[in-house]
């Protein structure tokens, strides 16, 4: 009887076990599935692929007023960022298209979307000038442009319905979006979004 017992308890803890073992095997593969960096063309949260770019017009930190419209003509890369809280990932983004001449001389315009205040880049441009000196970076205070590109709702958001993450979309000169990337890894990837724009 004894014996049974101890076959039963030591079954029971074997299908424990093994569920458990399915179970986080099952979500590291989820995870590591959805953390990579890719081109999405049917994610439910992010913008219609081959529909026309919500138009805007917003002003920048550096004091310039864009309005997307106006931009027809040219491929336009919208970087939806966290931000200055997001550092340093974000604001090496920043700097890298800032310091990319291959998107000035293919006349590729690389705008930041930010839903900071212009006080808040004050303070960063204090701790890093350059992060202010190249792309202009927009500020969406209302977050009225993040909603309408559904951008504070993609994986990479850290604060989801608060701000974006780290989201490029991509449009043509006709004010098509063409393609975009959602990356939770915040990286720099200057060399995706050229590959990607020489396509259109």
């Amino acid at each position: 009887m004894r014996n049974r017992k101890r076959k039963s308890v030591k079954g029971r803890k074997r299908i424990v076990l093994g569920v458990g073992a399915a179970v986080l095997i099952l979500a590291g593969i989820l995870w590591f599935s959805g953390s990579r960096p890719g081109y999405s063309q049917g994610n439910a949260a992010a913008p219609k692929v081959g529909s026309s770019a919500p138009d805007f017009t917003l002003r920048s930190f550096q004091g310039q007023t864009y309005r997307l419209s106006g931009l027809k003509g040219k491929q336009v890369v919208l970087f939806f960022t966290e931000g200055v809280m997001c550092y340093p990932a974000c604001w090496d983004q920043i700097k890298a298209f800032s310091s990319d001449a291959r998107f000035r001389q293919k006349g590729i315009v690389v705008l930041a979307m930010t839903v900071d205040r212009a006080k808040d880049w004050e303070k960063a441009a204090k701790q890093d000038p350059e992060v202010v000196r190249g792309i202009p970076i927009l500020l969406d205070t209302d977050k009225k442009v993040a909603r309408a590109y559904r951008a504070l709702d993609l994986p990479s958001s850290m604060h989801r319905g608060v701000s974006p993450g780290h989201t490029y979309i991509l449009i043509d000169g006709k004010g098509v979006i063409r393609s975009m990337v959602d990356d939770p890894e915040m990286g720099v990837r200057n060399e995706e979004v050229l590959k990607e724009l020489a396509k259109f």
